[in-house]
């Protein structure tokens, strides 16, 4: 069974259904954004695709998201999702990745394999022993390079 979306009886809401339901009960006048680094930005992206597309009938409406923020997120829609996720979200999405980034773009060359939102290159390079360009510390100091490293 489904974790996400079959239930195991009448009674027990799916955990999409208790997620959605948090959503709203905490939302109210705050904003909500979406952001996730790697597999954790697809979640992100796969969350937001789900609010907007999912709400089903228990939730009143679906939540308002003001932006999504991802960091070398690994690839997940289909070239339809992909459309219409960017319909949704171009104006609030920014995929941030670097082209070198060999775990975020290592599904790029697969059918059903595309990113979402607006992709924002970041280009750079950092002297690091890495050889994925993956890490969020990495991503991090191209952001900000006057943030202090550990």
């Amino acid at each position: 069974q489904s974790l996400l979306y079959v239930k195991k009886d009448d009674k027990t809401p799916t955990l999409a259904d208790q997620i959605r339901d948090l959503i709203h009960e905490y939302q109210g006048d705050r904003k909500l954004y979406l952001t996730g680094h790697g597999v954790g930005g697809a979640l992100a992206n796969g969350m937001a695709a789900d609010i907007k597309f999912n709400s089903g009938s228990r939730s009143p409406a679906p939540a308002k998201i003001d932006a999504i923020y991802t960091i070398g997120s690994t690839y997940l829609a289909s070239d339809h999702l992909a459309e219409q996720f960017v319909k949704a979200y171009k104006a609030v999405s920014y995929q941030i990745v670097r082209p070198s980034d060999g775990v975020a773009t290592a599904l790029r060359p697969l059918p059903y394999f595309n990113p979402v939102g607006n992709p924002v290159a970041l280009l750079g390079n950092q002297a690091t022993t890495e050889d994925t360009d993956h890490s969020l510390s990495e991503y991090l100091a191209l952001l900000d390079p006057h943030r202090k490293q550990p």
